[in-house]
């Protein structure tokens, strides 16, 4: 296994087995950071701090080299490596998830190689046009952050008619334009960008409409930490370090209103604050599920988990036996090892109501098995669990008789939403999985519609023959990056060549003859 396929495995094995709002751990590694700057300042001390917040709860390590502060000046790009670099593989090393704070595509790409899994741009994905090809290729998450303007001129743009709708409607056009450029929906995190070009009164709006954001179907990471807006509720002698008890009260509105994750100085206390969150979140879950549909005396029911990795069939299993009206019977390895035990089942009148079964696994994959189970088993309904949300992979699923489709990052409630709706003879969709079949349906762009305009300009350097190492040299770009984006461009047009490309460029007028 390579070792971007090991990250991609530990992050949905990460997913699978929390369940609950991430914790993202702030490492600055800069001398001018609004709250902590110059206290990490040495790899040692950073790398330190990070293992810290680590053992204190934090699931992610933010690190970031360059500050954001209003009215913080840039930086150049070797100054930001030089910090970033060695911090985020001391930290990959001690066995920490990190996540790296960037708006560089550059700096993004070569802490992905020193082992980060996951890119956070407070840009929104707009500072570097080459970031979404970084992004695309690494197949990480991606969090965009909404803001108006740099650090220096932010709050001149601090002007909405409707903040809530405002923000709401840019992150929309974020997220569009990182699907357009070939990143994966599924991989996107929105963040509403709080005292990002926002005086007090939107940061307090924003906190207080969460769900607004939460709706639009993408993970929400929210970063309130010992913002300045907090002072407004504070007593005036409070500094930002003081307002750690304040920022786990946003924690907790941030957890209960559905956020993927927030971001904090302090960990200890947030971790604690999001799993209280996440116990009363299931509990209410499994009433509402209980009382949805399945009146009249309760019998639990009988779950059956088939997944190749053990550790996430044990997540899964540990969180299921935790509901008070659900039974985990048995389990498999792979589809053959199920459709095995399941006949063992069969011979005791034992068979489960639900099986809740992976894609990809040796000897039998998950979409030959559902057709396996629904036709030797009719009463067994399946839900398939997967990282994988393709539109190709969801379609033959549903083909096959599977009454459910759950990415791994589902939530606990979506889970036992989908087990108790197939129960009941229902089907279920995670919500990244029903966008992107809504998108398929709606029809999605297609010809030169479907490039973004960096891609358009790579098509025509292709046109005139240049290799991807000398378009990279003309855009200023890594040779990994430009082959990224003629593999998009080429994919977008349904071509196969680069000749068939060039044809395409003078069909359509971008260059002559030649």
């Amino acid at each position: 296994m390579s070792g971007m396929a090991g990250r991609a495995v530990t992050s949905s094995v990460l997913a699978m087995v929390l369940d609950r709002c991430r914790v993202m751990g702030v490492v600055n590694v800069t001398p001018d950071s609004f709250s902590d700057g110059g206290c990490y300042a040495t790899t040692e001390a950073a790398v330190a701090h990070g293992i810290a917040l680590r053992a204190a709860g934090a699931d992610y390590v933010d690190v970031g080299g360059e500050s954001t502060r209003p009215g913080a000046a840039r930086i150049d790009a070797a100054t930001e490596l030089r910090r970033v670099l060695p911090v985020v593989a001391g930290l990959t090393a001690a066995g920490v998830a990190v996540s790296v704070d960037t708006t560089r595509a550059r700096v993004a790409e070569a802490a992905i190689g020193a082992g980060a899994v996951l890119v956070n741009d407070v840009s929104g994905g707009r500072a570097d046009p080459d970031m979404a090809a970084v992004v695309a290729a690494a197949g990480l998450p991606w969090v965009l952050t909404h803001t108006r303007g740099g650090s220096r001129d932010m709050y001149a743009a601090a002007v909405y008619d409707d903040v809530v709708r405002d923000v709401v409607a840019e992150l929309r056009r974020c997220a569009d334009d990182a699907v357009a450029a070939g990143v994966d929906p599924g991989r996107i995190v929105l963040d509403p960008g709080i005292g990002f070009a926002k005086h007090a009164e939107h940061s307090w709006a924003l906190l207080a409409h969460l769900d607004a954001l939460v709706a639009l179907g993408f993970p929400v990471l929210v970063g309130a930490s010992r913002k300045s807006f907090l002072a407004e509720a504070l007593p005036p002698s409070r500094s930002s370090a003081d307002r750690d008890a304040a920022t786990l009260a946003t924690t907790v509105i941030a957890a209960l209103a559905g956020a993927w994750g927030v971001r904090v100085h302090d960990a200890a206390g947030s971790a604690d604050a999001v799993r209280v969150v996440a116990a009363l979140r299931d509990a209410r879950g499994a009433v509402a599920a209980r009382r949805a549909g399945r009146g009249g005396p309760m019998t639990p029911l009988r779950v059956f988990v088939v997944d190749d990795h053990s550790v996430v069939r044990r997540g899964v299993v540990s969180y299921l036996d935790v509901l008070d009206d659900v039974e985990v019977v048995g389990e498999a390895a792979d589809g053959r090892d199920a459709l095995e035990k399941l006949g063992a089942l069969d011979t005791t009148a034992t068979l489960p109501d639900v099986v809740l079964m992976d894609l990809q696994m040796p000897r039998m994959d998950g979409v030959t098995a559902t057709g396996e189970i629904t036709a030797r088993f009719p009463s067994v309904r399946v839900v398939i669990l997967t990282s994988f949300g393709e539109n190709e992979r969801v379609h033959a699923a549903l083909q096959q008789g599977a009454a459910g489709y759950l990415l791994k990052d589902a939530g606990a409630a979506e889970v036992a939403a989908a087990l108790y709706a197939a129960a009941r003879g229902e089907v279920f969709l995670d919500a990244a999985v029903a966008r992107r079949l809504t998108q398929e349906i709606r029809g999605p762009r297609s010809g030169l519609a479907a490039l973004t305009s960096r891609e358009r300009e790579i098509l025509v350097l292709v046109a005139a023959g240049m290799s991807n190492k000398a378009i990279a040299s003309e855009l200023v770009i890594s040779e990994r990056t430009a082959r990224t984006h003629v593999s998009n461009v080429l994919g977008k047009l349904n071509l196969t060549s680069r000749t068939q490309a060039a044809l395409v460029a003078v069909k359509e007028g971008l260059v002559g003859p030649r």
